[in-house]
């Protein structure tokens, strides 16, 4: 929990805090995985009259120049401001300074001050959250020219930027970093007025240390097989064909190649499933790849899964990996949801790929690869903030969607994983949690929508004080607009518009508003979770969803407890944020190892993407 200031705000008295205030902008590049940083811009704004510094990076080849020193002190009572401190963090790790102790990130600010008000484009057509749009939201002059920056990046990653671009470079640089200092004042004024101005920018430092950390895994990234992955790039033309063909023969969908949404629908009406499966405005059966994944316990329809999947994967030869280490990277973007999730900024991450391409993540030697997730952690959740007894006890079972069936009467009491029912009862907890109604929950069963309501009706009845909970606080947001996590983390609604005047649209449907608190505590207590591997010097080198991947030498020689200690440190985190400590589940990978898919029916479609393109699994 964060702890209130113990003394006066006054304004202008944060910055105060600290002996040097620096204000910092990098111009980069991103060439595959690689980052390159060209230029900095650097202000420390607590030195009254000092001019921001301008340090070109690039040697005249084009490769970065790595021997300038350090333009910032390394006091532990300094700040560093910024605007999306993942790029800079990561381009400060590639030339090897060392990273701030404090950081402030502005556009974590802005994102939690306007998050659920804002979206999309603005009228420029700038995105919401850049830092030009917020400068116009709160009045921060600026002084931009004309220019595409869009295109100088790529010229920047390109080596083609010559000595008479330096100064364009130069003005873009040092006029980000005034209008970061610009909308820095507006926020300090703003909560320096405040009330809470103390508790928020002790939040606010709390969140700058998650940007850091991100962008340290970013840089770390994936070890990839690159031979394996080279030569399966090379091949990928052919065994497209094969893996179409036979999904053709198997459901006549790709006659000619090409795919048939006709073939499609007659498939599924011939499996008996038109009644329940979602369609488009034309009546037409959707075949996209979150639909198919409802369905893919059927042959057919897992293989035609894979089949469009890898049709459409064209992202695949642009999966960004350095070789200069043969790591698949990424940039995240940091508080990206409305939740406050942090996800991997382009869609072009490796695990965000079809679960047959996981294997391509190989261990290195002399290291281990450990995978640590929470378990059941939304449940939990929402179990702990709605006081619900029963939800807890069955959490504390060990598996709450079994726990569930047997208290129903429908699952014996000496039943176990295997047991068929045990699925519905899973998808009921999993679909109530996101306020699904009956007819999405019976989809996502493959079973009748009474099953649905009997199902749910049980769920209702047994979970009581959770149903009370979700309807108080939909209540909440429609009364008040807004709501917080435990950790400062806001979801906002238009004043005087909530989901019951707008009607289901825009985001703010009541199912959405049901899940935000669950889902923004479980990326609160995964942020906490990285802090507290980060200062016990654990190498984090990916994250998904409520899973954290950790890159541990140590592992080797003491897997057992190693683990015990990661997966202590990620517990506790949970009881600091929810204070109720989240199970984990951890799977371990040893040197030369591959990552295993979750089905092995992907592990079967890797071992075919090997033989065909000639390299051992």
């Amino acid at each position: 929990m964060v702890k209130q200031l113990s003394f006066n705000y006054m304004r202008g008295e944060f910055r105060h805090r600290f002996n040097n205030v620096y204000v910092l902008d990098f111009e980069y590049a991103t060439v595959a995985g690689a980052l390159l940083p060209t230029s900095l811009a650097i202000k420390n704004i607590n030195d009254v009259g000092s001019d921001v510094e301008f340090i070109w990076l690039r040697k005249p080849d084009g490769s970065v120049n790595k021997n300038i020193p350090q333009p910032y002190g390394e006091n532990a009572i300094n700040l560093m401001v910024v605007f999306f401190g993942e790029a800079e963090f990561s381009a400060i790790k590639e030339l090897g300074w060392k990273q701030p102790e404090r950081i402030i990130d502005l556009y974590v600010v802005c994102r939690c001050y306007n998050n659920g008000l804002l979206d999309g484009k603005n009228a420029d057509g700038d995105g919401v959250f850049s830092l030009i749009a917020m400068a116009k939201k709160y009045g921060c002059e600026t002084n931009y020219l004309i220019d595409d920056k869009t295109n100088l990046r790529v010229r920047l990653g390109n080596d083609e930027v010559g000595v008479d671009e330096i100064e364009t470079v130069r003005r873009y640089n040092i006029e980000d970093v005034l209008v970061t200092e610009r909308l820095f004042d507006y926020w300090e004024d703003f909560y320096d007025d405040s009330y809470e101005g103390g508790i928020i920018w002790e939040q606010e430092l709390d969140r700058g240390q998650h940007t850091k950390i991100a962008a340290e895994a970013g840089r770390h990234g994936y070890p990839i097989d690159v031979q394996s992955w080279d030569a399966f790039i090379e091949k990928f033309p052919e065994i497209l064909a094969k893996v179409i063909d036979k999904a053709h023969i198997t459901t006549n969908c790709f006659p000619g190649g090409k795919f048939s949404a006709r073939n499609f629908t007659k498939l599924v009406e011939d499996k008996q499933l038109d009644g329940n499966w979602p369609k488009t405005i034309r009546g037409v059966c959707k075949s996209d790849q979150e639909t198919l994944r409802i369905y893919e316990e059927i042959y057919e329809f897992k293989i035609l899964k894979e089949a469009l999947y890898l049709r459409g994967a064209t992202k695949l030869r642009d999966l960004p990996i350095d070789r200069n280490d043969n790591r698949a990277k990424t940039l995240f973007s940091l508080f990206k949801t409305k939740t406050g999730r942090t996800a991997p900024s382009t869609s072009k991450h490796i695990l965000n790929f079809a679960g047959c391409l996981t294997p391509f993540i190989r261990v290195p030697e002399n290291t281990a690869i450990l995978r640590v997730d929470y378990s059941q952690q939304e449940f939990i959740i929402g179990a702990v903030l709605s006081n619900d007894e029963e939800m807890v006890e069955a959490y504390e079972s060990s598996d709450p969607y079994l726990a569930l069936g047997k208290v129903s009467g429908f699952i014996p009491q000496d039943a176990d994983k295997s047991h068929p029912l045990r699925s519905v009862y899973k998808t009921v907890c999993l679909m109530v949690q996101y306020g699904a109604g009956t007819e999405s929950m019976a989809r996502q069963m493959k079973k009748s929508i009474e099953t649905a309501e009997m199902a749910l009706q049980v769920h209702q009845r047994e979970f009581n004080k959770f149903w009370d909970w979700q309807m108080r606080m939909v209540d909440k947001f429609t009364y008040d607009c807004w709501y917080q996590t435990n950790n400062g983390w806001k979801y906002k609604l238009p004043e005087g518009s909530t989901f019951r005047l707008w009607g289901e649209q825009a985001g703010y449907s009541e199912a959405t508003l049901k899940n935000w608190i669950c889902q923004a505590t479980g990326c609160e207590i995964l942020r906490r979770a990285m802090r507290k591997l980060d200062e016990l010097g654990f190498k984090i080198i990916g994250l998904i969803h409520d899973e954290l991947i950790i890159e541990e030498p140590l592992l080797l020689d003491n897997p057992k407890d190693v683990t015990k200690i990661i997966q202590d440190a990620m517990e506790e985190a949970s009881y600091e944020i929810l204070g109720w400590r989240v199970k984990t589940e951890a799977i371990l990978f040893g040197p030369g190892e591959r990552f295993k898919p979750k089905t092995e029916e992907d592990m079967q479609t890797f071992r075919f993407f090997a033989k065909e393109a000639g390299f051992d699994v």
